[in-house]
């Protein structure tokens, strides 16, 4: 399955306040529930807040998560916090096929 590319938008700036480069906390990988937009933060646990939400550091983390315990309805969430930016992308139809929707 492909792994999700991400571009970076201008006014987004790829350093900090001291010119340091971005670290991974400016950034997380969140699974979002596509009708109600609230965040998986556990099993059964949905959050409106992204800082609370439980970050899967990759996409291919929070698709085969997805897919294990077959959550669907759900799309992954780039939230990025250095910008007022983020992306959202549906999970690969291989991914989601054949599970029962996600209950928020």
């Amino acid at each position: 399955m492909p792994v999700l590319a991400l571009r970076r938008f201008d006014g987004c700036s790829q350093l900090d306040r001291r010119n340091k480069p971005i670290n991974s906390q400016s950034m997380k990988i969140l699974l979002q529930h596509a009708r109600t937009r609230l965040y998986f933060r556990g099993l059964g646990d949905w959050t409106a807040n992204p800082q609370e939400a439980f970050d899967f550091q990759h996409s291919r983390k929070a698709i085969d998560f997805a897919h294990v315990n077959g959550i669907t309805g759900v799309q992954i969430a780039v939230k990025f916090f250095d910008c007022p930016f983020d992306e959202v992308f549906p999970l690969p139809a291989m991914a989601t096929a054949g599970f029962q929707e996600a209950t928020a």
